[in-house]
């Protein structure tokens, strides 16, 4: 009988169209009603001035689609269709179950290769029918099961230099997550049709809104700052992140486990709470695509937005987590008015040996973070929070200190 239910549920919110042809081409395509939505079932292949093929082979673009950058994808679907917006997939997700089960829910049935000896296929419950046509840009994320990546119109940030919000659906993961991404790269593009457009006054992945693409970023503490999670394609890990100002930084350390980091004490469940603890080199390249290790100056731009280097340390801390010496009284906790939520994650010291001491200290009370900065004598400029205290000063490349990526 449940599954019988289950059977008339999915059936009553997902009903199959006529296909449509597109008369600029004389293309058919699948088409889907999922919800109040009608989609494309498949990738557009309409081959505008500016699209590619991936890897420029045509069998690419009769499997995936073809790929556009940003301004070609807003005008490339037909009359009487559209390039979705953020609020648009948000709706589709939702639908779809929710970020955490929409990605397998949403792929095709096949095409897409196993990780980690789990089929990275999904289920196809509504007919979307979704492909791993990769994506083109400054680094290249191969179509060859492993992703996919569509364009919504929807711009974050502030200026000329605004990001928008794509569409992400990996082999690794269940998850139908967002990524912001720059307007230069190419991405499949899947056309809505007209009608129906429902506005969405928050997005249900996060406990707060995301700024319409006319909006500018807060910089205040009502937590509106921040954005649902980001999804590390390369480990499944997901993290919060936080705009403050014009920058736009993750909320939480980095846990990617790349050679030359360690968890404090050697104990997992620390990597758990505080992330993973880098030396200089490492951590110049451990941040994921998109993202960077931030400079001295970048990190100096962050202390300005929260008011300054003497409110910075209290108003970057987390609100619990930091402890408060046995020979005083005060709270050594933040407000955490920006949604940072520095915490103590300690430090690994080589004292300029090799690494083979396993010498940590200050988990608890003191936080340390790379910079992308080099001073003299093999230093590296770094941010320290310690107990009341919050400076920038140098320290050694072979240290191990916690790393937060900020995205480029």
């Amino acid at each position: 009988m449940k599954k019988i239910i289950t059977l008339l549920v999915l059936f009553s919110v997902a009903i199959f169209a006529q296909n449509f042809i597109d008369r600029r081409d004389g293309k058919k395509y699948k088409t889907v009603k999922i919800g109040e939505q009608v989609w494309m079932a498949e990738n557009l292949n309409y081959n505008a001035k500016g699209s590619e093929c991936y890897d420029n082979k045509s069998e690419n673009c009769k499997k995936y689609g073809r790929l556009y950058d940003w301004n070609m994808a807003n005008k490339a679907c037909p009359s009487g269709w559209h390039l979705p917006s953020n609020d648009e997939w948000e709706e589709l997700v939702d639908i779809a179950g929710g970020v955490k089960v929409a990605g397998v829910k949403l792929k095709a049935k096949s095409g897409w290769i196993d990780y980690k000896g789990k089929s990275g296929n999904g289920t196809d419950d509504y007919g979307f029918s979704a492909l791993p046509g990769g994506y083109l840009g400054s680094i290249i994320s191969g179509h060859d099961g492993r992703e996919g990546h569509w364009w919504s119109t929807s711009e974050f940030g502030r200026g000329l230099a605004k990001d928008v919000f794509g569409r992400l659906i990996s082999h690794r993961s269940e998850y139908a997550t967002w990524s912001l991404v720059g307007k230069s790269n190419l991405l499949s593009v899947r056309c809505l049709q007209n009608g129906n457009k429902k506005s969405r006054s928050s997005v249900p992945s996060s406990s707060s809104s995301i700024p319409s693409s006319s909006s500018s970023v807060p910089s205040s503490s009502s937590f509106n700052n921040v954005i649902p999670d980001l999804y590390d394609s390369r480990d499944g890990q997901t993290y919060k992140i936080v705009a403050i100002g014009t920058q736009i930084w993750m909320a939480e350390n980095l846990n990617y486990d790349a050679d030359g980091s360690r968890c404090y004490n050697n104990n997992s469940e620390n990597c758990k709470k505080y992330g993973r603890l880098y030396n200089w080199s490492t951590a110049l390249k451990a941040c994921p695509s998109g993202w960077h290790l931030p400079s001295n100056a970048e990190w100096t731009v962050l202390e300005k937005d929260v008011g300054g280097k003497k409110v910075a340390e209290k108003k970057l801390k987390a609100k619990s987590g930091w402890k408060t010496l046995s020979s005083v009284t005060e709270d050594f906790n933040g407000t955490d008015e920006f949604g940072f939520s520095a915490l103590p994650g300690g430090y690994g010291s080589s004292n300029g040996r090799d690494y083979s001491g396993d010498r940590f200290d200050y988990v608890d009370y003191s936080g340390y973070w790379w910079s992308a900065s080099e001073g003299a004598s093999n230093s590296v400029y770094y941010r320290y929070m310690l107990f009341n205290n919050y400076e920038a000063t140098f320290g050694n490349k072979s240290d191990l200190f916690s790393v937060r990526c900020l995205q480029d």
